[in-house]
């Protein structure tokens, strides 16, 4: 929260603390099996490790895919945000949820920047454009089964100016405007069940004071419009 509210920073990337050598551990991998699934590709990797307990060695398979970015929309001025609501089919499955409240969300085209796709990912879900972005994290959402690499921003927006539903070939959307305290409340009352949109709402209990300090609250906006 203490960074710029308006970062362009790339995707940084901090390295661990060091361990000294009787710490450690030493990996050694070798792939073993790759198969193309569609635009999606299967490894399969042999990790030799070791510590100075002993050694094992791990098989496993992993996804390669695409990054992807992650925007929570947020008005600062009306202290408003706005999030998407559509089908998803992993939530179906287990828990039977017909739909899920979360966080404007896609994978990175080629040649673009996390910051350029956050951008372009805001326009195509909820019809809000802006400049203002504020990089929030980068990390990986699934180490265990796969590369895929988030970055997370949050887009500073009018809220005024975002539909109420689009599409996407098969994909429906619906654009839901909330309060800050209501966003918020939804933390608090465990409602959220994505960990992107729960990890981009945490964030914003941090920063909403710091955004909100510079705007004023005295003001409003008509019905959100179709797109």
């Amino acid at each position: 929260v203490a960074r710029s509210l308006e970062d362009t920073a790339t995707d940084p990337a901090v390295p661990p603390a060091a361990a000294g050598p009787e710490q450690a551990l030493h990996v050694h991998v070798a792939e073993t099996v790759r198969q193309e699934i569609g635009d999606m590709h299967l490894v399969t990797l042999e990790a030799h490790i070791g510590d100075a307990a002993g050694k094992s060695v791990l098989r496993t398979t992993v996804v390669e895919r695409s990054n992807a970015v992650g925007v929570i929309a947020y008005d600062d001025r009306l202290d408003e945000v706005i999030l998407v609501e559509q089908f998803r089919a992993g939530p179906h499955v287990a828990a039977g949820l017909p739909t899920m409240l979360e966080v404007v969300a896609g994978y990175m085209d080629p040649g673009e920047s996390a910051r350029e796709s956050a951008q372009r990912e805001l326009q195509e879900e909820t019809g809000l454009v802006t400049d203002r972005m504020v990089h929030i994290a980068t990390y990986f959402p699934a180490p265990t089964l796969s590369t895929e690499r988030m970055s997370l921003w949050c887009g500073l927006v009018d809220s005024c100016t975002a539909w109420t539903h689009s599409a996407n070939g098969a994909e429906r959307i619906r654009v839901v405007r909330l309060t800050g305290a209501q966003a918020i409340a939804l933390v608090l009352q465990d409602e959220v069940t994505n960990a992107l949109t729960l990890t981009a709402l945490q964030w914003l209990i941090q920063a909403r004071p710091v955004l909100l300090a510079t705007h004023s609250k005295d003001a409003s906006c008509p019905t959100l419009h179709n797109a």
